[in-house]
């Protein structure tokens, strides 16, 4: 028989889901990587907090209270000299 260590591959699936779900909303929140989208960040922070994720709990009440924590990042692009990669 196997040992065991007391965690089951479900509860590490839903540990690894919430905090993936928990991450994701707050990257849309921000608008970091994608466009800013609040909608979709609420819904990802009610899958995360239904799966007991406490951070995406606070983070759902934050949103809801007070609107997005942070706005948009601004993204100035730099003309491609040629010379090689841009930073």
């Amino acid at each position: 028989a196997k040992p065991t260590t007391g965690r089951t591959k479900r509860h590490w699936r839903t540990e690894v889901v919430s905090g993936g779900c928990n991450r994701l909303a707050d990257l849309y929140e921000r608008g970091v990587g994608v466009e800013q989208d609040t909608a979709r960040a609420e819904i990802l922070y009610r899958k995360s907090c239904g799966l007991g994720n406490e951070d995406a709990c606070g983070n759902l009440k934050n949103l809801l209270k007070n609107g997005p924590a942070r706005q948009a990042p601004r993204v100035e692009k730099k003309e491609y000299s040629g010379d090689g990669p841009t930073r």
